[in-house]
């Protein structure tokens, strides 16, 4: 499938022509088993859009008109069901996007390593705290070794992880390969959660927008997540 060989090399796709629930659903199972999320309805969709009550919630900051920092989703969680860290994949659908705000920001996991191996190695040998939910902590390495190498992460500030300078290293690798994509309507961003790190764009409070996130563990021989250390 052309979709998966672009995730696979990319960490990240773009689908077209999604228009509804039922279509956004069906590709999410098709990958695999869909986490349901603590703040997700009873078929794990989470439905985003500027909501200064949810602010203050465990996914406050999503519910926000701010830009959001670089994350992987549930980097705090250790096992959910029969599997085992974070889920793998994150979909997105763009029900209604914004035309000059909002817009997606991926940085690639593989490059990021890549660029600390070269210039700052140590970086890679620290450990990070992640609190995902009061009953999802994690404290271990941001790089976990296997098969596959994978990345989990969330910016809250250096004294979340390490000291300032440690810190500094490692968002500015981040920031070196940072990209922003364009989104559209009805599209549907697929992510490698164990790869790519994502952010968001301050959302323009004169547009609506209106988001769909599904997490999904894939399916042993659909997907598999991190990447490979060239």
């Amino acid at each position: 499938m052309e979709t998966n060989k672009i995730l696979e090399s990319d960490g990240y796709v773009i689908v077209d022509s999604i228009s509804s629930r039922a279509n956004l659903l069906d590709l999410a199972r098709s990958y695999g088993e869909i986490v349901l999320h603590p703040e997700a309805d009873n078929e794990g969709v989470l439905t985003i859009t500027p909501d200064p009550e949810k602010v203050i919630g465990p996914s406050g900051f999503a519910f926000s008109e701010k830009a959001i920092p670089f994350h992987t989703d549930g980097p705090g969680v250790s096992t959910y069901k029969q599997f085992q860290g974070p889920a793998d994949l994150l979909f997105l659908w763009y029900k209604s996007a914004q035309i000059s705000g909002g817009s997606p920001i991926i940085s690639d996991g593989a490059l990021v390593y890549s660029t600390l191996f070269e210039e700052s190695p140590d970086v890679l040998l620290r450990s990070g705290s992640f609190l995902t939910q009061p009953n999802h902590m994690y404290t271990g390495p941001l790089f976990e070794s296997g098969e596959k190498t994978k990345i989990r992460f969330k910016e809250s500030g250096p004294d979340s992880y390490w000291d300032e300078r440690t810190f500094d290293q490692f968002i500015g690798a981040v920031d070196k390969h940072k990209r922003v994509l364009p989104i559209r309507s009805g599209q549907v961003l697929i992510l490698d959660n164990r790869r790519m790190l994502h952010s968001r764009e301050k959302l323009n409070s004169e547009e609506a927008r209106e988001l769909h996130h599904v997490l999904v563990y894939s399916n042993p021989g659909t997907y598999s997540s991190g990447f490979r250390i060239k």
